[in-house]
């Protein structure tokens, strides 16, 4: 949503990425900005434009529409403000299931970029704190968290358990709800 000054960036770092098989799927979520503008130059990508009937809070009904309109079994989320930073992105977080197929979640950190402010210096903090905690709880068997911007899925698991249905009435938890509920 209203993301014109990022949107561009993140679509063309994804579609250069080095892997055989992905599609993109970017959902506007009622921007009233020049996103959509900035869009339609891309070829290679689904866009998906939520109608004034669907606007309700929270990411949770665009991510569900794209998530049933992808072709493929894996569901790989990022934000229009995020920065790709490898070509291999998609293959890193892909070869964890691809070699182990019990495996169905898998989650990752997503540092913050750097900038000479307090505010900065303490939200990257912040963020290598609370990557350091849900990691460590994963690896100890009691996952109950991840941030939706660098997190992969099988799509079958989010229909399984009911997508966010569950927790549909809640803005937020689109990333935490769903770890939850997708891990037990």
């Amino acid at each position: 949503k209203n993301e014109e000054n990022n949107i561009s960036t993140v679509v063309s770092q994804i579609l250069s990425q080095d892997y055989p098989d992905f599609e993109l799927i970017v959902i506007d979520d009622f921007s009233n900005d020049k996103t959509l503008e900035n869009l339609h130059s891309f070829r290679d990508l689904k866009l998906i434009v939520l109608s004034a009937d669907e606007n309700i809070p929270g990411k949770k009904k665009a991510l569900s529409q794209a998530i049933h309109a992808a072709k493929n079994e894996l569901i790989l989320l990022t934000d229009a403000d995020c920065s790709i930073t490898s070509k291999l992105w998609i293959q890193s977080m892909a070869m964890a299931m691809i070699a182990s197929p019990q495996i169905e979640i898998v989650i990752s950190i997503s540092p913050m970029s750097r900038n000479h402010n307090l505010v900065n210096l303490f939200s990257r903090f912040e963020t290598i704190l609370t990557a350091i905690q849900y990691s460590s709880y994963t690896l100890s068997g009691i996952p109950y968290m991840a941030v939706g911007r660098n997190l992969m899925y099988k799509k079958s698991l989010f229909h399984r358990i009911g997508g966010f249905q569950n927790h549909i009435d809640i803005a937020s938890g689109d990333d935490d709800l769903l770890i939850q509920q997708g891990a037990n």
